[in-house]
């Protein structure tokens, strides 16, 4: 997903999950009039300053650079470098287009102020991009240009170079006339500088140079977590959610705090710093753990009885932590969606990790000063860790009930084509490389729609899902007798055929075999039948199977389950609520598709009739 670099459009900044400080990043509000507000203030600047790298990005790129001019002129040159180093690199790989977006915002600055800004970004950053781009003779050397230039000549102010500034490959020519306000604007800022540029420039080493502003650049990143993607695939590095060997769970480290812009002082402002030092009171808190924002809530209780420097330093570790997700899922900091989604989920991963640990504590223990010992002791990626472990033993249930034929005949192009939709969209997201919890499960009736996994309740509510399923294919399979080895060849030539029939059709062709007093097996029907069991229905307009035919079809299960299951525990196991479920839903679509046929069909309807939901037609 690429977001869009428009100027703010109507909908609500998503910004707030990075608000280092709720006095000017205000959630829910649009762009426009948080940069309008912000504007207003005497010490806007300030606030600006005091602003972590993210949270600055993130707005930038939800209002659109060519609007952030305003706010571009308050940043230190600290932030506008971890600017320039979130925005303008596609893997290893140096953005052209992007950096002179940048460069054309800070030339508009005053000479001087633009200065400190190139001064601060990497010399080898500002050759990749001038060196393809100009061709330099050096004047004090008698290197002589030629009379006509390739494209447009810059002379120095000093008389030592003359720059020709190249026509652009693609036609813009806007970048040499950016390229030579960059040059002259710099000359009048610093005079050394501007000469080093253009010398670094007249003597590139191509590639060699991009590898170093590159190296530079990573070594920044690192700094915030963004660190290398094999690398920071360690994060997802599972752990026995068992262990409880004294010496299994790592000591916590000290983190190295990210650098404060040396113009502020600690504690100058709330939440100082470009990198992500963040205030014990910051905004982040409630935006991207909303349980610690509910006094009811377990994380609520347990960062309570941190110290308010307890809480910023373990704000500043989550902020690392959820960095070093975002490179292992290779998250670009401009895409916002994926980035709050990651966040969350790392959010969720530590809720888990947090909610097993606590789980293992001694009853005996004074609670709240073991808990809270807890998050002072343990690190946050062992408890993200150990989350994400707990989920992934969700996922290897999932993938082996896939891997049994309980949900699909095609397991390896179709996993879930046996399901009925909402089901599959639920397993689906159980089978994610990073599984999500799909909020039906604890809202029946409600869209599948998804969230990161944040309780051990969410995972026993997953795992009894599966456990369903499970049982499922099991009380078709062993209590009712469907040979699952000839399923497909016998849904081959039916409509649906076997990529899209259900178990909801299959059962239901079973139960129509039984009411037109024929065994209950899986044989696809005629059309000729539909006539039969259209009559069955007669008058009767609910939804549902009259209750005399529902009646008769229970009792054909129960009694078919009992006599083909011996133990009686698993017999009501495979008659259990879930299956029941299961079962009257089958009976429903059953009657809800005859009810679609005129009471009076003819067979030459019925044979016109394309297909009918919960039925195999041969």
């Amino acid at each position: 997903m690429t977001t869009s670099r428009a100027s703010g459009g109507p909908g609500p900044v998503p910004v707030p999950i990075l608000d280092p400080s709720p006095s000017w990043l205000v959630p829910g509000e649009r762009p426009k009039t948080i940069l309008d507000n912000l504007l207003a203030r005497p010490d806007a600047t300030r606030m600006v300053r005091a602003t972590p790298i993210q949270s600055l990005y993130l707005f930038v790129q939800s209002i659109g650079l060519g609007d952030a001019q305003d706010l571009i002129a308050m940043c230190l040159p600290a932030q506008l470098q971890g600017l320039v180093d979130l925005d303008v690199w596609d893997r290893d790989q140096l953005v052209p287009t992007r950096l002179q977006s940048w460069l054309a915002q800070i030339v508009e600055l005053p000479p001087a102020r633009f200065a400190s800004h190139i001064r601060k970004l990497d010399a080898e950053l500002l050759t990749t991009f001038l060196a393809p781009q100009v061709r330099v003779y050096d004047l004090t050397e008698k290197d002589e240009p030629p009379d006509e230039p390739e494209g447009m000549y810059y002379e120095t102010p000093d008389r030592f170079f003359m720059v020709d500034i190249l026509p652009s490959p693609d036609g813009d020519s806007e970048r040499a006339v950016l390229i030579h306000r960059l040059l002259d604007h710099l000359y009048k800022g610093d005079l050394d500088l501007a000469r080093a540029v253009i010398n670094a420039a007249r003597w590139d080493a191509g590639a060699e140079t991009e590898e170093l502003a590159y190296q530079f650049r990573s070594g920044r990143m690192a700094d915030l977590g963004f660190v290398d993607y094999y690398e920071a695939l360690r994060i997802y590095q599972e752990v026995d959610a068992k262990a409880k060997v004294p010496g299994s769970i790592p000591a916590k480290e000290v983190v190295v705090e990210h650098k404060r812009p040396d113009s502020l002082e600690q504690g100058e402002v709330r939440g100082t710093g470009p990198g992500g030092f963040l205030g014990a009171d910051s905004g982040l808190w409630g935006a991207l753990v909303p349980d610690l924002a509910e006094p009811s809530s377990l994380l609520y209780q347990v960062a309570a009885g941190l110290s308010d420097a307890e809480r910023s330093t373990l704000l500043h570790e989550l902020m690392y932590l959820a960095n070093q997700a975002m490179s292992a899922d290779r998250v670009a900091m401009d895409d916002l969606a994926t980035t709050e989604a990651t966040l969350q989920r790392t959010a969720g991963y530590l809720l888990l990790g947090l909610s097993h640990r606590l789980g293992s504590l001694p009853m005996e223990a004074p609670s709240l000063k073991a808990h809270s010992e807890l998050l002072r002791t343990v690190p946050l990626v062992h408890l993200f860790r150990l989350g994400h472990s707990l989920t992934q033993a969700v996922r290897k249930l999932a993938r082996l009930l896939v891997e049994s034929g309980a949900t699909s005949l095609f397991p390896a192009d179709s996993p879930l084509s046996l399901l009925a939709p909402d089901e599959a969209a639920m397993l689906g997201a159980l089978l994610q490389l990073r599984p999500l919890y799909p909020r039906a499960l604890s809202e029946p009736g409600k869209a599948p729609a998804l969230r990161p996994f944040a309780s051990l309740r969410d995972l026993a509510r997953a795992a009894a899902f599966i456990e369903e399923l499970s049982v499922r294919f099991k009380l078709l399979t062993i209590g009712l007798g469907l040979r699952h080895e000839t399923l497909r060849a016998v849904l081959a030539t039916t409509e649906p055929d076997a990529r899209q029939a259900t178990w909801d059709d299959v059962l239901g062709t079973m139960i129509g075999n039984h009411l037109l007093s024929r065994p209950p097996v899986l044989v696809p029907l005629s059309r000729r039948d539909l006539p039969v069991l259209r009559q069955l229905l007669g008058d009767h307009a609910e939804p549902t199977l009259p209750e005399l035919l529902r009646a008769r079809c229970w009792k054909l299960i129960e009694e078919r389950v009992h006599d083909r299951v011996l133990d009686d525990t698993e017999a009501r196991t495979l008659l259990g609520p879930a299956q029941r479920v299961f079962v009257e839903r089958v009976f429903q679509q059953l009657a809800k598709s005859l009810l679609t046929l005129p009471q009076s069909i003819d067979q030459a309807t019925a044979e016109a009739v394309p297909r009918l939901a919960g039925l195999l037609l041969a």
